[in-house]
């Protein structure tokens, strides 16, 4: 299992779709279609941010001020949305306005339904990211992300996901953070393969590393 799993599986559970639900006023199936483009999203994100030691330094920072082992569901019921709102300003800059516009149009929620959800979701993101970063360095790299799942109120027969998650998401992210247009493509799967058709297998762990979290988690503990 690797974070972009961990993360879909808790987030995208029934009882946590029904607390973000609550929030925006939007269906848990168009919550979860939305959650399944902003994570792999948010992850890239702070990927990138993370990838200079003064970003790697400050996300540390976030980190150790975002450290609940209560399920996700309780979390996002207690969360402060401003809170979330600064937190969602950090990782997108100047990116967050297209993001929000982009995952309106691709999820049909409302642009104030996409930002209601992230400022309700972003606080619980730190949360799993502490979590996993925290079991990290205590495992000597390597989280165990299994036990996080369980604690953070994932479903039974958690799967790795992350593979059609990044299908999902690539076009969309590469609009938002790559200043592209996203690429046409008749099928999740057919994107991923004419993104990746033309890379060599070492490019393609990249990308994918920058998406399923463990590029973050690397860069985490080598800011340590």
């Amino acid at each position: 299992m690797d974070l972009l799993s961990l993360l879909l599986g808790t987030m995208t559970s029934d009882s946590t779709l029904d607390a973000l639900s609550t929030k925006n006023g939007a269906s848990s199936a168009m919550t979860r279609k939305l959650l399944k483009l902003a994570i792999p999203l948010l992850l890239k994100a702070l990927t990138n941010n993370a990838q200079s030691p003064s970003g790697a330094s400050s996300l540390l920072g976030a980190l150790s001020q975002h450290t609940s082992t209560d399920t996700l569901q309780h979390q996002i019921e207690l969360a402060d949305p401003s809170d979330g709102q600064a937190i969602i300003g950090h990782i997108l800059g100047g990116n967050t306005q297209n993001a929000v516009n982009q995952l309106s149009l691709q999820s049909g929620m409302s642009g104030d339904q996409v930002s209601s959800t992230l400022n309700y979701l972003a606080p619980a993101l730190l949360s799993g990211l502490s979590a996993a970063n925290s079991s990290a360095s205590q495992n000597n790299g390597v989280a165990d992300l299994s036990s996080l799942s369980s604690m953070f109120g994932a479903p039974a027969g958690l799967s790795n996901t992350s593979a059609s998650s990044a299908s999902d998401s690539f076009s969309l992210i590469s609009s938002i953070l790559g200043g592209n247009k996203p690429k046409p493509s008749s099928s999740p799967l057919g994107l991923l393969g004419a993104l990746f058709g033309r890379k060599k297998k070492k490019e393609e762990a990249q990308d994918l590393g920058s998406i399923d979290g463990s590029a973050l988690l690397s860069l985490l503990m080598n800011a340590r």
